[in-house]
């Protein structure tokens, strides 16, 4: 008993290291949920101290409007109903909690019953993640580009512009107040409001505030203005020197902000001050984001500055070449002019700034610095241009030091009396398109692992269904790591993050196709089949991914097994993206039902057509690991006399209890998409030679050889070593490669047929006539006989006159190239006559013999 309670006391000690370690906050409550033990972490997420709040309850933390959340789910857990895979424990969820400061801070929550001494419950075990500096760095992204798009269109007014920058901070980044001060060289030095946007407007209209180093100008507003730098103050109410403002700011929900230097024309401009309704709303990240566009509002008001002055110099000047090259070369963008669909023959001065060329170095060119890839971009522009005397444009430039840069480019035809001109505006947005498609990746993408998000997929999954045939189809695979909570409970969030984008970066490399794999709800993960040959490939891939899953998974201290579930949906072109992930994800809850580490389909025809695939692939490589695979020999003969010439060699396999193992053509077709068919290659080629050695030498032995055989890495070599090792004279070996085959033909399968004839050995095409290969495969390949297919020996029985007369035809083809002919499936005399006065030197069917083992041959 004393070494069980040692050990328990261990494992106590060591659970209360790891929950101090943690950045995440643990909590551990009693059945009145109030809390008897917090870890180190509440004070850097809450302020709190962990003696603070020893004896808090859920009342006295969490926010009036959510506790409702947290009763419901202690009630749901106290009472046993179910959810997910642990019925004591809670989903994700995030309710506000009060901080140290007096604020409220959104924070996600899990909890779990503790088990009590003498069993049942004993008290709670409380998890809290903050994720707020992720949302507030896409907060202050979407500001960022919303406000360049701001600066970018603002035309004339500056007072319009500081307007419309408050705006749309206030409504993009949804912040409660933004304002613009200017520093007043009065004596009081005062600072005057400028613009002022949102809910608390009100506060900004009436402050008393200096930036003199005096009381009234220590607060943030007064100190950026004092000193040129950025001021965060991270919570208004610890801050001494806020004081002469706080009751104020309390009143409108103030809680943090920001204030940033503006600078113009190489002085401070002003201060943008930006507010927040929580503590800490302005991270690092953040504070990064929001200086980037206190820079692009500095450089917008140069601009309309610049562009002020020069329209006043375009009043004063006349309408002369001297006077436009003047307004030229003072404006901030680049001004290009061209005559009219000709070469550049003037460049302001301005883009050695914006694009690093010199103006000589682009003279005579015909805007050779656009992207490659944008050309065509151009190339609209142009013809917009030709047609309507004008163009607006965003492409990429290249830079005389190589790199590239987003512009937006504004093209007017002017009429002169020297001719049509093309002026040129270049403005540089670069720093807005780079954050507007970082804003939409983040938006379409999984911040976890970086995989497509679930919109994003289902976009997906909407283009592969139009995208299908007439009574095509596509499959969708949903996917949960099992028993991912228990993950998460033992080693933290954190553990539990990393199984996750390690399981995502495995089944991007496994899949090969990351456009086609994405996240679903919650934990899920997708796996999109654009297109689906059957139901046995769905069976192979997740059988793959099982295997996957069940791969370890490795921290600093310590090696975690976990297993998949994985649901599968199939659907056609007329079918809904959405139900096909509902049935994907109600087909793989199924799965962890079941008992988990297995796969599920939503369509039961699927679930049969796929046992069945693994059932016949297990019969075959049990058949090649016993020795079961054995070649039957079937005569080929003269058709002029009848006499035997060769033999084809056939696969056939049994099991141990003498039953077959499938019918040829079923256990073949498997054997190819599992690849186990370069197995079976091997083995019929070693029979083929085995027969060679001890048949006489006038006769041949053809044998079958797979296309996938001879590209597959390692096997031609093999098949080379084989043949040279028999000591048969090669050209009594016909390797067979049907028609079909030749019709997705590549550059390996010619290469390996050529090695193969440089052997000696002689290559027929087999099913001739089924394939509607190209002629020319005749001509390049190693070709030196065609085998026309049975269908065309029954069509001569059956009178069909078609076949006939397209037998006839292909004998003659055969005869102009100079190639050998064998007909197979000839069953009468008849046919066979008829088949010998067409031409075709061969015969091959059951008229001759069937496919047997042939006598005092020892086979491998």
């Amino acid at each position: 008993m004393n070494d069980q309670g040692s050990r328990a006391e261990a494992l106590w000690q060591q659970w209360r290291h790891l929950a101090d370690t943690s950045i995440d906050v643990v909590l551990e409550a009693d059945m009145r949920t109030a809390i008897t033990w917090a870890s180190p972490s509440i004070t850097a997420v809450l302020g709190w101290r962990p003696d603070d709040v020893i004896g808090m309850t859920p009342a006295d933390l969490v926010h009036p409007q959510d506790l409702h959340l947290i009763v419901a789910e202690i009630e749901r857990m106290l009472g046993g109903s179910s959810a997910g895979d642990d019925p004591k424990s809670t989903a994700a969820s995030t309710v506000r909690l009060l901080t140290s400061s007096g604020g409220h801070r959104p924070l996600t929550y899990r909890a779990r019953v503790l088990a009590g001494d003498r069993g049942g419950a004993g008290g709670f075990l409380i998890t809290l993640r903050d994720t707020s500096d992720r949302d507030e760095a896409l907060r202050a992204l979407s500001v960022l580009t919303e406000a360049n798009r701001v600066i970018a269109a603002a035309v004339d007014d500056e007072r319009s512009l500081l307007h419309a920058m408050c705006d749309v901070i206030v409504s993009t980044g949804e912040y409660p107040l933004a304002w613009y001060g200017r520093p007043v060289e009065d004596e009081a030095r005062s600072v005057a409001a400028c613009a002022v946007a949102g809910p608390a407007s009100a506060y900004a209209t009436d402050l008393d505030i200096s930036w003199g180093d005096g009381p009234t100008g220590r607060g943030p507003t007064g100190t950026c203005l004092r000193t040129g730098t950025t001021t965060v103050a991270a919570d208004l109410g610890d801050n001494p020197d806020f004081l002469p403002w706080l009751p104020a700011a309390k009143a409108f929900g103030l809680r943090s902000s920001i204030a940033m230097p503006i600078l113009a024309e190489g002085r401070i401009d002003g201060a943008l001050m930006v507010y927040a309704e929580t503590p800490g709303a302005f991270d690092a990240r953040a504070r990064e984001l929001l200086e980037t566009l206190a820079t692009d509002l500095g450089l917008g008001l140069e601009r309309l500055r610049a562009g002020r002055r020069l329209r006043e110099q375009s009043r004063r000047l006349s309408e002369s070449e001297g006077r436009y090259r003047l307004l030229a070369e003072h404006a901030s963008d680049v001004v290009v002019r061209s005559p009219a669909n000709g070469g550049i023959d003037w460049v302001s001065d301005s883009v050695r700034n914006v694009l690093g060329w010199a103006p000589e170095d682009l003279i005579g060119k015909r805007w050779d610095m656009v992207h490659p890839e944008d050309m065509e971009l151009a190339q609209t522009a142009q013809a917009a241009l030709d047609r309507n005397g004008h163009s607006d444009t965003e492409l990429r430039i290249v830079c005389a030091d190589g790199a590239n840069k987003w512009v937006r480019m504004l093209v007017h035809r002017v009429a002169t009396e020297d001719g049509d001109f093309d002026i040129a505006a270049l403005q540089d947005i670069d720093r807005e398109v780079r954050a507007r498609r970082e804003l939409d990746f983040s938006l379409g993408h999984d911040p976890l692992t970086g995989m497509a998000a679930r919109p994003a997929m289902a976009e997906r999954i909407v283009a592969a269904l139009r995208s299908l045939g007439e009574g095509d189809q596509a499959a969708l695979l949903c996917l949960s790591v099992d028993r991912l909570s228990a993950v998460n409970d033992a080693f933290t969030h954190a553990v539990g993050d990393v199984v996750l984008t390690t399981f995502a970066t495995r089944l991007l490399e496994i899949t090969g196709r990351p456009e086609y794999v994405g996240r679903g709800n919650g934990v899920e993960f997708l796996v999109l089949v654009p297109q689906l040959t059957g139901g046995d490939e769905l069976a192979k891939l997740a059988q793959g991914l099982l295997t996957l899953a069940r791969e370890p998974f490795f921290t600093d201290d310590a090696r975690i097994d976990v297993t998949a579930s994985i649901g599968i949906a199939v659907g056609g072109r007329d079918d809904d993206a959405d139900q096909l992930m509902r049935d994907a994800s109600a087909a793989m809850r199924s799965a962890k039902a079941e008992g988990r580490d297995r796969f599920a389909f939503s369509d039961p025809g699927m679930v049969e057509q796929a046992r069945h695939y693994l059932h016949v692939e297990q019969r075959i490589k049990e058949a090649i690991d016993t020795g079961l695979f054995v070649a039957h020999f079937q005569p080929i003969v003269d058709l002029g006399d009848a006499e035997v010439s060769g033999y084809e060699a056939l696969v056939r396999a049994r099991r141990e209890d003498g039953r077959p193992l499938a019918f040829p053509g079923e256990f073949m077709s498997v054997a190819e998409r599992s690849g186990l068919v370069c197995h079976i290659d091997l083995i019929m080629l070693s029979a083929a030679l085995a027969a060679l050695a001890t048949l006489p030498p006038h006769l041949t032995v053809s044998v079958n050889l797979s296309t996938l055989t001879m590209t597959r890495p390692g096997y031609l070599q093999r098949i080379r070593d084989l043949v040279q090792q028999s000591g048969v004279r090669p050209s009594r070996l016909h390797l067979e490669v049907t028609e079909t085959s030749l019709l997705g033909e590549s550059g390996a399968i010619t290469d390996g047929m050529t090695s193969l004839a440089e052997l000696g050995t002689r290559w027929y095409v087999d099913d001739f006539g089924t394939g509607y290969s190209s002629i020319s495969h005749l001509r390049d390949l190693p070709i030196s006989g065609l085998k026309l297919d049975v269908s065309f020996a029954a069509g001569v029985r059956q009178g069909h006159a078609r076949s006939v007369r397209l037998a006839n035809a292909l004998a003659g083809l055969a005869r102009g190239l100079g190639l050998d002919t064998v007909a197979e499936g000839i069953e009468t005399e008849a046919e066979a006559e008829a088949l010998f006065s067409q031409g075709w030197r061969h015969g091959q069917g059951y008229l001759y013999g069937k496919g047997e083992l042939l006598p005092d041959i020892r086979l491998p």
